[in-house]
């Protein structure tokens, strides 16, 4: 989608499962990002019913590593519901921490390399994949440099928040900007509005998350 008519078009009745999906991933969004904001460790349930429709829609859109990663998302919630045990206060919530320093080199060059591979990947997508996969014609990437950045910002994003670093805020703000402005420039209203709203609640989660490491201190 790159216009306001190809917008609508997804919707038409053609597209009856690609409108339905853009419609479940934005209400699906809300308690996905509500729950995160809380620390609530029900947002691993959240996180993997909201990831469902992002793997295909972003697919078929020719968003392919933000199709990848969000099946990432899905195996690590499923990971977190069914085979770790979260650490969590006598309130409920995630025990909050800061990273280390000495992670952060090593994060910073990790994102750096990914998306390095993703980038190559994406703008040779049709030499290795052809025109279709698993049935599924495959798309012109139509922003492979914002795709690729934010992709691998996300994967760091992600890790950062399976171990209740608060510095996964700082990471999604960029990367909200990023898919901001890729479903913008793609005319997906729906999902450009609903990372709108995660930017903003990428801000409040961030002062949230550090007002209840805080608490969490005092107590410890």
């Amino acid at each position: 989608m790159t216009t306001l008519t190809d917008f609508l078009l997804f919707f038409s009745s053609d597209n009856a499962v690609n409108g339905a999906l853009v419609l479940l991933g934005t209400l699906l969004g809300l308690p996905y990002v509500y729950l995160q904001y809380k620390a609530n460790p029900k947002f691993w349930i959240a996180s993997a019913l909201n990831a469902l429709p992002f793997v295909y829609v972003n697919f078929v859109q020719g968003n392919f590593a933000t199709a990848a990663l969000f099946f990432y998302y899905l195996v690590v919630a499923l990971q977190a519901i069914f085979f770790k045990k979260e650490e969590v206060t006598d309130e409920g919530v995630f025990v909050i921490y800061r990273t280390p320093h000495r992670k952060l080199l090593p994060l910073l060059l990790i994102s750096a390399l990914i998306f390095l591979m993703i980038y190559v990947f994406l703008t040779n997508i049709h030499a290795l994949l052809g025109s279709s996969w698993l049935g599924i014609s495959v798309a012109t990437p139509q922003n492979p440099l914002i795709d690729a950045a934010a992709t691998a910002l996300s994967c760091t994003g992600m890790w950062l928040i399976s171990r209740k670093y608060m510095e996964n805020w700082i990471v999604w703000i960029v990367v909200n900007v990023g898919y901001v402005a890729m479903y913008v420039a793609q005319a997906n209203f729906f999902w450009a509005a609903l990372f709108m709203l995660y930017l903003v609640m990428s801000f409040v989660g961030w002062a949230e998350w550090r007002k209840l490491h805080q608490q969490q201190q005092a107590v410890a």
